[in-house]
């Protein structure tokens, strides 16, 4: 028998709240688990983000935004985060892009894995709108 080369993932969570518990589960699953070389790409405006910092080199830290009107008013650093989250997935070898939860600049960065020919995939979590969640709107054309 040969060894297999470990599938290279990289698992993305840009929220800012919501969803830390489920996202840091996944990411020591699969930071752990010898078949995959994973790393973790999360926001520092995470509530949780200090909890992330034990996956040490598999940990790329996105600065993103910090409030509901941030995503526009810091839409200016998107090209420097492009330039980053692309940088990573080459050094790294990225195989597998996991977006655990869609973001309102996913379509602004998530084209550079495609680009790079790194195959992605995104989970929704609830395809309803919720009540107040002013994202929807801008979603709906995701």
């Amino acid at each position: 028998m040969t060894a297999t080369e470990p599938v290279r993932v990289m698992l993305v969570y840009w929220g800012r709240r919501g969803m830390a518990q489920f996202v840091y589960e996944a990411a020591q699953a699969a930071v752990y688990d010898p078949a995959i070389a994973a790393c973790v790409c999360v926001s520092t405006s995470n509530e949780e983000f200090d909890r992330f910092n034990e996956f040490g080199e598999a940990l790329l830290p996105i600065d993103t935004f910090d409030s509901t009107l941030g995503a526009l008013s810091q839409a200016w650093r998107i090209p420097s985060v492009r330039r980053q989250f692309a940088r990573h997935l080459r050094t790294a070898r990225v195989e597998v892009v996991i977006e655990l939860m869609s973001h309102v600049w996913a379509p602004l960065l998530m084209p550079v894995a495609r680009r790079l020919g790194v195959r992605y995939a995104t989970i929704v979590h609830d395809a309803d709108p919720h009540p107040g969640d002013w994202t929807t709107i801008v979603k709906r054309w995701i």
